[in-house]
Formats: C-alpha cells, structure tokens, sequence
C-alpha cells in the first residue's frame, strides 16, 4: 500500500491552512493509502533527513519500511497554496 507522509510544524501558519485539506483527503482515501503526520518539532532532524526546507511539505513512499529513498515523491512544499489544491489530484493518482 502507498504510504503519505505530512511533515509540519506547529508555528507554522501555512500548515494550519493545509491540515483541515489534508484531514479530508485522510477520509476519502482511508483503506487505499496509509497516511502518517510528523512535527518537525517532534522529530527536527527528519528536516535533514528528508531534506524539508519548508513546511507543509507531504512525501509519498514507495517501500513498505521507509528505507528506500530512491522513490520518494515529494507532493507539496512550504506556501504553495497552488499545490494544496492539487494534493488530492496526486494522491488519486497514486490508487
């Protein structure tokens, strides 16, 4: 199953903006994709990990144990509101 990960931060307006599009996206696709929420508050040095320069920012996976980073696609970054309305658009392509 294709996983979606959403790294965020909790001073971050952008994210306060993206979370009530991202939690509709949860309900409509729960059962076809796993959907996980990390706080780079929480965890900061997955920011270096997956090289997060800004946040909303949502990943998806391909691998069932998170380790194989050559297919990690990066759906949405930082303030591009543009791109929140295309989230649900990716994450329809990815079924």
């Amino acid at each position: 199953m294709k996983k979606v990960v959403k790294f965020t931060k909790s001073a971050c307006p952008h994210c306060r903006i993206f979370d009530p599009i991202f939690k509709s996206i949860i309900e409509e696709f729960k059962g076809k994709v796993e959907f996980y929420e990390l706080s780079l508050d929480d965890c900061p040095a997955m920011a270096d990990v997956f090289k997060i320069r800004g946040v909303p920012a949502v990943y998806t996976f391909e691998s069932e144990d998170f380790k194989d980073f050559a297919k990690i696609e990066q759906l949405v970054i930082g303030h591009s509101h543009e791109g929140y309305s295309n989230t649900h658009k990716s994450i329809e392509d990815l079924i």
